[in-house]
């Protein structure tokens, strides 16, 4: 019998994660979006992933090795002899955000605020860590102070509120 679960895959390593399963034969789920990324040159239209380092694989018991064993991918989410199924009613939602790719746009999983410690986790400014300035939420854009104690001084930057983590063990 099969069953879906979680795919926990490398960064960036969605788009050929699910190539490789496609052509094994093994069904799988990537939902994705499309985004308009500004670049020095010109402007392109890049699909990015809606849960950024997981799909959906429905696999049987005896085809998880095939699964885990796809370069890029780093294991079943709940760990590779007991992982979490992820039910029919969450599938049937995937399905719709993938039937509807105009429509979908990724949620927010962090929500900022003045203070906070984060890193930046992807873009130009992938591995900055500072402190929350400003959240401008209606564009969804985080003004992050970072400060160089080598030179005792700051810097801000803006980024996206998709692209920050709070940093753990940080006050809330």
């Amino acid at each position: 019998m099969k069953s879906w679960y979680a795919v926990q895959t490398r960064s960036n390593f969605e788009g050929k994660v699910h190539d490789t399963l496609c052509r094994c034969g093994i069904e799988n789920l990537y939902p994705s979006y499309q985004k308009r990324s500004r670049w020095k040159d010109r402007d392109k239209l890049v699909v990015r992933p809606l849960f950024p380092g997981y799909l959906f694989v429905e696999i049987a018991r005896s085809e998880r090795a095939a699964a885990i064993g796809v370069s890029g991918v780093v294991g079943l989410v709940g760990g590779s002899n007991d992982p979490f199924p992820v039910s029919d009613f969450e599938i049937l939602q995937v399905r719709l955000l993938i039937a509807n790719p105009e429509l979908v746009s990724p949620a927010i999983s962090y929500l900022p605020r003045t203070g906070d410690t984060v890193e930046v986790v992807s873009g130009v400014f992938q591995g900055i860590t500072g402190s929350v300035e400003r959240w401008k939420e209606k564009q969804s854009r985080v003004e992050v102070t970072v400060q160089i104690a080598a030179v005792m001084g700051a810097a801000r930057v803006q980024v996206d509120a998709e692209c920050l983590r709070r940093v753990k063990g940080a006050a809330v």
